[in-house]
C-alpha cells in the first residue's frame, strides 16, 4: 500500500490546526448506536484531532482507541478487537487502489462498523470509491444503509 498521501495529511494537520475537528457534530448520531449496542470498547479509525473520541469517552464512559496514521500520538494500529469501529470522513481520502485493503483492515477490528463519507456530492466526485465501499459492505454481510 502506498502511504505517501499520509505525509500530506501530516502537513495539513500541522499547518491547519482546525483541520479534522468536524467529527464532534456526529456525536448525536453515533452515541445512540453505541448505547443501543451496549458497546464499551471502541476504535476510532482515522480519529483526526480525536474530538469525537474524547466526548464519547467522557459522556458515555467508554474506552476509545484512537488511530490516525497522520497524527504521531495516534499512529499505532491496535492489536486487538473492539465492540465497535467508527470511521468517519476517512474513506474518501484513501486512494482507490488501497481502499479494499483499508476496508479489510477495519473489518478485522470488529463486525460492528459505522462509516460516514462526508463530502458534498461524493457520488459525483468519487463514484468508484462509493461503489467499492457498498460492494465491500454487501459482500461482508452488512447492509449499506
Amino acid at each position: 500500500m502506498d502511504l505517501s498521501y499520509i505525509e500530506q495529511y501530516r502537513l495539513l494537520y500541522k499547518n491547519k490546526p482546525r483541520y479534522g475537528k468536524t467529527s464532534l457534530s456526529l456525536f448525536p448520531i453515533v452515541a445512540p448506536l453505541i448505547r443501543q449496542m451496549g458497546c464499551s470498547e471502541i476504535l476510532d479509525y482515522g480519529c483526526g484531532q480525536s474530538q469525537l473520541a474524547d466526548v464519547l469517552e467522557k459522556k458515555l464512559n467508554v474506552f476509545v482507541y484512537k488511530y490516525d496514521p497522520a497524527i504521531a500520538k495516534f499512529s499505532i494500529l491496535p492489536t486487538r478487537k473492539f465492540d465497535f469501529v467508527i470511521c468517519t470522513d476517512v474513506l474518501q481520502h484513501i486512494p482507490i487502489k488501497d481502499l479494499n485493503e483499508v476496508l479489510l483492515q477495519i473489518k478485522k477490528y470488529s463486525s460492528n462498523c459505522f462509516f460516514i463519507l462526508s463530502v458534498q456530492n461524493i457520488i459525483h466526485y468519487y463514484p468508484t470509491a462509493c461503489w467499492q465501499i457498498v460492494q465491500f459492505i454487501h459482500q461482508n454481510g452488512g447492509k449499506p444503509d
